[in-house]
Parts: structure tokens; sequence; C-alpha cells
């Protein structure tokens, strides 16, 4: 049976220029949350949002230039991979849609070819093979992890490479906070008084391949994907579903080698929002129930924002690292959590703590669910 291990990570976000920073903030429970810089901030009622420093050209092509820096950072673990004919994977919510908005405030035409990961992936990977763009709202990187995945599974590639990216744009931030009946300045997750979601800037790229693969280049191996879990319930174009969201959760353990009384930790999707908070919870509640030790539950939303497309995988990249570093990031704002997770650990201040199994939800609009399990690499496997 063929094995997919994580060879490889990079990431961006509002605090951190790399994986390795983005997880240390985490840990130590920073938000990114400022005041509102890339879009005209007397056009929202919303002040705050979880932005990136970075400009662009002039505010374009902003989400292919966290792809770009998420990527070269996960080479620089398996170079190798610059040589391979590997096939790339990109999930986003709103892809290049920022680079219209400014091509359309300047009144200056678009190339269609600038809208296109393409350009972006093969900048620094000239040597890929095709590049597939997934646009699958909130869900789409672990989509993409889920196709690259089954890829690996199959043997059809050796090697491929997940990405997410996205960037705040006009037109999402404008939706978000006309429909908002609140004015929050951050995210709380699965927090009773919770006010509403803030979109954040992020990228994010891992290199998945069979275990033999790495093994034949005594490659180091930072973790194994255990198992990606899917649904689509197209319930509601917009409000979550809870037995859909159960489903991807059964679905993934279905697949796994190891039991719901393993998981160490569950990075929840979380958004902070009434709705998706209190169904996520639920489902949780639901599914672990039998359980006595509740895993730990981390919002890295908190810090982050959402960051949308690549929200999966920065999950999924935060798993690794508490994987590797045996600790449980906090959940900043959250102090009076939902009675439905009252009994999983949610803390205020780092936990540390032997981390060798974890679940990474992602869920997007038209009831698009994934779940993540990402395990401990050891060579013997587990039984």
């Amino acid at each position: 049976m063929t094995r997919v291990v994580i060879t490889g990570i990079g990431a961006c976000t509002a605090v951190g220029d790399d994986s390795k920073t983005c997880f240390t903030e985490f840990v130590k429970g920073t938000q990114g949350n400022q005041p509102l810089k890339q879009l005209d901030a007397s056009k929202f009622n919303k002040p705050n949002a979880y932005e990136r420093e970075d400009q662009g050209e002039a505010g374009k092509a902003r989400s292919s230039h966290f792809l770009i820096r998420a990527i070269t950072e996960a080479m620089e673990e398996v170079p190798e991979i610059e040589s391979e004919t590997v096939p790339v994977y990109v999930g986003t919510g709103l892809r290049e849609l920022r680079t219209l908005e400014v091509s359309a405030l300047q009144n200056e035409p678009t190339d269609v070819a600038d809208l296109d990961f393409s350009k972006a992936v093969k900048s620094v990977l000239p040597n890929c093979g095709n590049v597939y763009t997934l646009s699958n709202a909130c869900a789409a990187s672990n989509y993409a992890l889920a196709l690259a995945f089954d890829q690996i599974k199959l043997g059809r590639t050796k090697m491929a490479v997940v990405a997410g990216c996205d960037t705040l744009t006009a037109s999402m931030f404008g939706l978000l906070d006309r429909v908002n009946p609140n004015m929050p300045t951050a995210v709380q997750v699965m927090e009773k008084s919770r006010q509403g979601v803030l979109m954040g800037d992020g990228g994010v790229a891992i290199v998945l391949e069979s275990e033999e693969s790495a093994k034949s280049r005594q490659q180091s191996i930072l973790a194994e994907v255990n198992s990606v879990g899917l649904s689509t319930d197209a319930v509601h174009e917009t409000a979550p579903d809870q037995p859909g969201i159960e489903r991807a959760i059964t679905e993934a353990f279905a697949q796994a080698n190891i039991d719901k009384q393993d998981i160490d930790l569950i990075y929840v999707h979380g958004t902070g929002t009434e709705l998706n908070d209190s169904v996520e919870s639920k489902a949780l509640s639901n599914f672990y129930q039998t359980i006595e030790r509740k895993p730990a539950i981390s919002g890295i939303k908190a810090m982050t924002g959402h960051t949308s497309g690549a929200s999966g995988c920065i999950g999924v990249m935060s798993a690794v690292e508490s994987i590797l570093n045996s600790v449980v990031p906090p959940t900043p704002g959250t102090s009076a959590p939902l009675d439905e997770v009252t009994d999983f650990p949610i803390y205020a201040q780092s936990h540390k703590a032997p981390i060798k199994h974890v679940q990474v939800n992602a869920f997007g609009f038209g009831g698009v669910n994934s779940v993540v399990l990402v395990s401990e690499y050891k060579e013997s496997g587990y039984v």
C-alpha cells in the first residue's frame, strides 16, 4: 500500500513571511488583524483585516505573489523538485480577482494569461507538469491535496505540489461587510460572543510524495497524510450542513489506519461566524461523543483571518509543525467556548503535549467539505 508523505512546506500569512515564522507566531497567539490598508477603508464598515504588507504591482497579482513565495520556500526542503515534471494543484477561492478590480479602477486592459496561476508557478518551477486550479471556495486547497493524494496513491505520479493562495478583494470584503450585522475587529473562533469573519491574505505550498520516492533520495520526511475525507452536500449556497460535515469526517476515518480516539488535535475551520461555528461544533461534539479524552482544538483564523482557499492547507502546514514541535497553538479571543465544545481543550496560551495525529477541517460555500488526517511519520506505520 502506497503511503503519502509530506517532505516540504512553505507559507505566508498576515503574521509571517515563511512557515516557521507563521507557526512561531501562532504559538505566541499573535493576531494579524490591523486597520485596513490595501483597500479604501472609507468604503467599508469593518475597520480591520488580516493583510500582508506585500504591495505587488499596485495591488495586482497579489495571490500569485503569495503562491510563488510559498512554493519557493517548500522547494528549499526538496530542491530536487525543480528538475522533476511534477503536477501542481492550486486551491483558491478568488484566484486573481483583485487584479481584475485594480485593472478596472485604472481603466487598463487585463491579459487573461496574468490570471492563470500557471505563469506564476512556472516562474519558479519551469519544468513542472500540468498546473491545475481548483476553486472550491474555502475548502479549495484541501480539495487540491485530495487530488494529489489520490494521484500518488494510484501510482500516477510519485510527487506533487499542493498549494493555496488568496488575497483580499473589494468585492468579497464588501459582500461580507454588507451581510454581517456586526463589525468584528478580530475573528473569535468557537466563542459564544463571536461577531463574524474577517478576511486575510495567505499562501501555502506542500510537497507530497510517495514514501518510496522520499526514501529513495534519503529525503527527510516531515509527516504523513493518513487520509482525506470529502463530501459535497449542496444543501445551501452558503449555510453549512451538519450531516454533510459529519460525512466528510466519517469518510476520513474510514480510509485511515487510526481511530478517532487517536486524534490529539483538531484544527477547526472556525470562521467566527454565527452559523459556521455552531454547526461545526455540533458536528464535532456528535462525532466525538463516545470518546472520553477529547482532542484539543485550535482555531488559527484568530491569527490569520479567513484566508479563503488557502486556509485548509495552512491548517495542514500547522498540523505538521504541531507534530514536529509537540505543541498546540492557542486560540486567542475565545474565553467562553460554545457549549458543544466545552469538553474539548481550547487553550488561551500554547500548550506543550505529544501530538501524533491531527484532524484538519475546511468547509466551503455550497457544501464542499474536506477533512485531512495528518500523522506523525513512523517508518513501521500504524496498525
